[in-house]
């Protein structure tokens, strides 16, 4: 069985996509597409091995929720100061 490494690119072509839950998965990277998901609302990434988060993340408008605990996160992106609900 392959396990997934990362969100893929290819998230971006899943426009009505609200919520992301990806857990206990080991996973290390979220593709920057992620940022295209306006009408995202929720983002469970926890207990991965999440480094760095996309810049793009500051364009989630509609995030009301983000859970990113238990990950190796050493960088938040700037643009998560700028997001419109200030989860």
């Amino acid at each position: 069985m392959k396990k997934l490494k990362e969100i893929p690119e290819s998230i971006g072509s899943l426009q009505k996509l609200k919520q992301l839950k990806v857990q206990h998965i080991k996973i290390r990277k979220i593709s920057p597409s992620i940022g295209d998901h306006t009408r995202l609302e929720l983002i469970f990434v926890n207990d991965n091995l999440l480094e760095i988060l996309p810049e793009s993340i500051g364009k989630l408008t509609s995030l009301k929720d983000f859970v990113l605990r238990d990950n190796l996160i050493k960088i938040v992106p700037e643009s998560i100061g700028y997001m419109k609900n200030n989860i």
